[in-house]
């Protein structure tokens, strides 16, 4: 093992500590280091998807595969290796770095990791005319560039799990602004070559998580150990659920998009750029997100031993009612200079009406409270919770969808109904569970 975290080999027996200190030691420091990664590549991101647009080199029809090649990416990516990451970090924490246990996890995570992986990319290359019409916007080169970039985020979320479940979050926010700067790296380059191909600009996705991946391995280093059958059967298990409730989460936190790409009809093919750059604006908060949910799940999981105390029921209460004030605060502020402010980042003809603007805000705050309720959910291992909130979410986003005929609106008021619905049901969950 590299210095600069607990070894695997180091024994713990004290359940209440985390990576080798105390549960609430450092949390602080944590979210800090994860917060400054995180702006950083938040910067960065937004660079990266900006452009391409502002440069001129793609126009709104141009930029539809772009932006749909990145909220497919994040469908399926944040949907099923996301929660293997929240999983891997679970299972470490939870070793409390035993000997040889911390590694068996990291090898069933990386085995259960690969069965998904193998599904979705023979799926997608076995149906790429459907991909290419219905999810990338009928850019058949972004096909290939989806299939090159899904393995590097399996190896990248790997990687940040077991950086996470050790405490080692100098190096987890190192990888991530990494990642950040390769794709920008990449953007850059296509930009000042002239390229109006948007697949050339979505390469910069593989670069990134490919290469950050990379480099995280030479810090983690890859456990060579045989594969344990108990431990990849049990980890599977877990992770099942779980990894299938974020799967459909992200559909709903994408769903704006997907929706754009699957009912767009004849002069709509805009829709996609227009909703896809309001998103990418909304949803700035949500960067922030895991500057408290990865240093906080370790905590949580140990914390859950000795089961859930009356003062957190009331902090998980008072962070809830905070954030949906602050996320009716941010919709009312977002309809009235939202528009503006997507035509002036993005430029002319990206830009959505005020109260779009306002729903898709509104959907990212719901969005938000609710996986602040899924990380106290999944400590407590009750991910069927999550995953009836999700399904039932997605029911409403339907309903909503189907009942309203203008493509923005439609869109728009289905993505508030899929993030309201499943807010609500991991609340009433939670409270639920503080309560037996």
């Amino acid at each position: 093992m590299p210095e600069g975290g607990p070894s695997i080999e180091a024994t713990d027996p004290d359940p209440s500590r985390v990576g080798g200190r105390a549960a609430g030691d450092g949390l602080a420091r944590d979210g800090l280091l994860v917060s400054g990664a995180l702006v950083v590549s938040g910067i960065l991101s937004y660079a990266f998807l900006v452009l391409p647009a502002r440069s001129g080199r793609l126009d709104p029809v141009a930029y539809g595969p772009f932006a749909a090649l990145w909220f497919a990416v994040f469908t399926v990516g944040s949907g099923v290796y996301v929660p293997l990451e929240q999983e891997l970090t679970r299972a470490v924490a939870g070793t409390r770095n035993r000997v040889g246990a911390a590694a068996e996890q990291i090898t069933a995570a990386c085995v259960v990791g690969l069965v998904p992986s193998v599904v979705i990319l023979v799926g997608v290359a076995a149906f790429r005319a459907v991909v290419r019409d219905d999810v990338l916007a009928g850019d058949g080169r972004m096909v290939w560039v989806l299939l090159a970039t899904l393995p590097g985020f399996l190896a990248f979320e790997l990687v940040r799990g077991t950086l996470a479940g050790r405490g080692r979050f100098g190096w987890y926010s190192a990888i991530m602004i990494l990642d950040a700067l390769l794709r920008f790296a990449v953007v850059l380059a296509v930009t000042l070559g002239g390229s109006k191909l948007a697949s050339n600009y979505g390469i910069g996705m593989s670069a990134g998580m490919t290469g950050a991946a990379l480099a995280g391995l030479f810090v983690t280093g890859v456990p060579l150990v045989r594969i344990p059958v108990a431990a990849v059967v049990d980890f599977g298990r877990r992770f099942a659920t779980f990894g299938f409730s974020q799967l459909l989460a992200q559909v709903a936190m994408n769903s704006p998009v997907l929706l754009g790409v699957a009912l767009a009809g004849d002069g709509e093919a805009d829709v996609v750029s227009r909703v896809g750059s309001t998103l990418v604006l909304v949803r700035t908060p949500l960067y922030l997100l895991p500057a408290l949910t990865a240093p906080l799940l370790p905590r949580l999981t140990a914390a859950a031993e000795s089961g859930r105390s009356a003062a957190l029921d009331s902090l998980i209460a008072k962070v809830v009612l905070g954030g949906l004030a602050a996320t009716a605060l941010a919709a009312v502020l977002a309809g009235l200079v939202g528009p503006s402010v997507s035509q002036l980042i993005f430029g002319k003809g990206f830009e959505l009406d005020g109260f779009s603007v306002a729903m898709l805000t509104a959907g990212a705050g719901l969005f938000a409270v609710a996986t602040i309720l899924t990380i106290v959910l999944l400590a407590e291992r009750r991910t069927g919770v999550i995953l009836l909130s999700w399904i039932l979410g997605l029911v409403a986003a339907g309903l909503a969808a189907v009942a309203i005929s203008d493509l923005v609106t439609a869109v728009s008021i289905a993505f508030v109904a899929a993030t309201g619905t499943g807010a609500a049901i991991q609340f009433v969950g939670v409270r639920a569970g503080g309560q037996r």
